[in-house]
């Protein structure tokens, strides 16, 4: 019987307040321990290099449950970039002890970038005062240089994409997938992959996993929760989650 269960992901991973998550009402069912590692809009590159950071973590947990999220999500630079600066960062590659590339590669502060994903564009363009005042508060930003910021991030968004291959975003983030993966299977984790609300993708694109496919009708961003799944939903998904461990589709 699993003893530790870890739910990683995006904001689907999150344990909300209020409303709760159907992983956590799982795990207290079955008298399991687990923990929540939720990162709002970030992609897989970003989600797996924070928990792979710290290898104690492959060491605590005999289940993780990987909210997937879409494969075209990457992080932006939050902050101008000059042109010259690009040499100046070759050169730190070059004389960096190994130890460090790990840290060299997540150590960025949360306001000099910005998780990006396509529709992120109309909503920062749209931002309502109440989200300016979220990400002002959340990131540090001052009331003088939050407008500014996001100015930038909307320009650097769409530059972002306007200029990169979809193919090399999305085989970026599906490396990152795959190697959670090979993580977990040479740790012996149970890995079940929770897909996002309304995609159903086949257990066959993931060699060595299990898949849990969630109705289409839970999500709701315009809701107060951090995870957008309210409590009765969550009991509809423990319950659809429950069904599939009696029928022997998840195996734990």
């Amino acid at each position: 019987m699993l003893k530790n269960l870890l739910v990683l992901g995006d904001s689907y991973a999150l344990l909300d307040d209020k409303h709760g998550h159907w992983a956590s009402m799982w795990a207290d069912v079955n008298n399991i321990k687990i923990d929540h590692m939720g990162y709002p809009g970030a992609g897989h590159v970003h989600i797996i290099n924070k928990f792979l950071e710290k290898p104690i973590l492959l060491e605590k947990y005999d289940a993780i449950f990987y909210s997937v999220t879409d494969f075209l999500r990457a992080d932006v630079t939050a902050k101008k970039n000059k042109l010259a600066q690009i040499d100046s960062i070759l050169e730190h590659y070059k004389i960096m002890p190994r130890k460090s590339m790990a840290k060299s590669l997540s150590d960025i502060p949360d306001k000099e970038m910005a998780h990006a994903y396509p529709n992120l564009l109309n909503r920062l363009k749209t931002i309502s005062q109440e989200d300016q005042d979220w990400y002002a508060k959340t990131l540090n930003y001052t009331n003088e240089e939050i407008e500014e910021r996001i100015d930038i991030m909307i320009k650097n968004i769409e530059g972002f994409y306007n200029s990169m291959l979809i193919q090399w975003i999305t085989r970026a983030n599906l490396f990152a997938l795959e190697t959670l993966i090979l993580k977990c299977r040479e740790k012996n984790i149970n890995l079940v992959l929770v897909m996002w609300p309304g995609a159903d993708i086949h257990e066959d694109n993931f060699d060595g996993t299990q898949i849990f496919n969630c109705s289409a009708d839970y999500q709701d961003y315009k809701n107060n929760s951090r995870n957008h799944i309210i409590r009765t939903q969550h009991k509809r998904l423990l319950m659809e989650f429950t069904k599939e461990i009696l029928q022997g589709k998840i195996k734990l």
